[in-house]
């Protein structure tokens, strides 16, 4: 059984990487080269770059008073998050299975031995609870279990934290940016949340036509924005401007009947409920925002949906019914070639924001 709750919550650890081997994961740089016997490792100089601007109509993802945002922060938390010294065995980093070129989720349909599929992480920083059934209640918090995963236990986050100290290139960062505490397991996940902040998905070209750019729209995707706004209900779930409502109060948490297969089937997640023990959470999970869907897939908790097509499809068709079906849910109410127009104004939602590989101290 897992217990670990970010592997329970997200389908993350490192079975993923130790049983699959982060099969299609290839958005990281890998272990950097080791200097030959007697030689000075080469001076390590970060990149730091500006903090990304956020999505029209956003201000700047909230942070912690203990943990302000800042580019220098952010540049080593990147190169942490694509360092596999993070891990027990030295095998996989944060970016194995938050992969930029799967939009920072899993391109595995879920982690082995378990059934959720490892999100988006795309606008992370502005969610109130984190994970599929809202297990955490910061980024930090979230980041400290997936700290502890990939360590192997949480007592050897200590352990990843000394490795980390011993190199040279992190040890100067770390002594600028926590000058009062240096490397610590705790700086080491600050860090870490702080670059998660960076990933805003702004700049689409639907902001650029909610500015006022009416020729960045295709009068099909102009039908199909007024469809996910109205008629269709998509918006019901999926508001604006981070197009999910669980970015709001306690978060947006939904059964589409994704995963049902019969009453007490022994495959069936229970979702939010895990966490609230109320029934009127059973099957229930965070509503995952649109904006850079395109490219992201496979889509839902279990990872069950392969394209962005089939997603327009099913909850068109108004999911599968079981106790708990949201009310919001509704079928039979547009038609084939509305479906059609829904499914082509997706891809305006897709992210301009490029993520550059570190090159590792």
């Amino acid at each position: 059984m897992l217990r670990n709750p970010w592997i329970r919550s997200l389908g993350l650890a490192g079975l993923v990487a130790i049983f699959s081997g982060c099969n299609g994961c290839n958005d990281d740089p890998g272990p950097p080269p080791a200097a030959s016997a007697g030689e000075a490792p080469p001076q390590y100089n970060p990149v730091v770059e500006p903090l990304p601007k956020p999505p029209r109509g956003l201000d700047e993802p909230p942070a912690p008073e203990g943990n302000p945002t800042t580019p220098e922060k952010a540049a080593l938390g990147k190169q942490l998050f694509f360092d596999h010294r993070l891990s027990a065995d030295g095998r996989f980093s944060c970016s194995s299975c938050h992969a930029p070129t799967n939009g920072f989720g899993g391109p595995q349909k879920v982690a082995p031995g378990y059934t959720r599929h490892a999100p988006s992480l795309w606008l992370v920083g502005y969610l109130p609870k984190l994970g599929w059934d809202g297990a955490w209640d910061s980024l930090e918090s979230a980041t400290r279990a997936m700290f502890e995963s990939m360590a192997g236990e949480k007592k050897d986050v200590a352990a990843r934290a000394k490795e980390i100290a011993s190199v040279a290139g992190y040890e100067a960062q770390f002594k600028t940016i926590f000058p009062k505490r240096g490397v610590a397991p705790d700086t080491v996940i600050e860090a870490l949340a702080a670059f998660q902040r960076t990933l805003l998905c702004g700049d689409s070209v639907y902001d650029k036509f909610a500015g006022g750019d009416a020729a960045s729209l295709t009068d099909q995707q102009k039908a199909g924005l007024e469809l996910f706004g109205g008629k269709a209900g998509c918006a019901g779930c999926h508001t604006l401007p981070f197009f999910s409502d669980a970015y709001a109060g306690e978060g947006g948490f939904h059964n589409t009947g994704i995963g049902h297969f019969a009453p007490n089937h022994p495959k069936l997640d229970l979702g939010r409920k895990t966490i609230t023990q109320n029934d009127e959470d059973f099957g229930a999970f965070r509503t995952p925002t649109l904006r850079g869907i395109p490219g992201s897939g496979p889509y839902y908790h279990d990872g069950s949906m392969k394209v962005v097509d089939g997603v327009v499809v099913y909850m068109a068709s108004g999911g599968r019914a079981n106790q708990n079906l949201s009310k919001k849910m509704h079928s039979g109410k547009i038609t084939p070639q509305e479906v059609q127009s829904i499914i082509d104004f997706l891809p305006t939602l897709a992210c301009s924001q490029k993520v550059a590989l570190p090159k590792l101290p």
